[in-house]
């Protein structure tokens, strides 16, 4: 039969190992939740920067010419 106290350290070692790991698990969760915003943001912003850069390649072209 098992010793009731090693039952007991058992069970409080899993319970400190599940309280560590809840915020890192919900950290990730909720990246993962917010994934397709996050994509749909950073495609505006590099839409947005290859249209500065092709305006200003146009300038340079200009300019050398």
């Amino acid at each position: 039969m098992t010793d009731p106290v090693s039952i007991r350290f058992d069970v409080a070692g899993i319970l400190g190992l599940a309280l560590q790991l809840s915020p890192i698990i919900a950290s990730y969760v909720n990246g993962v939740r917010h994934a397709p915003e996050h994509i749909q943001d950073l495609r505006q912003q590099l839409d947005a920067l290859i249209k500065t850069l092709d305006r200003l390649d146009s300038i340079l072209k200009i300019e050398s010419a």
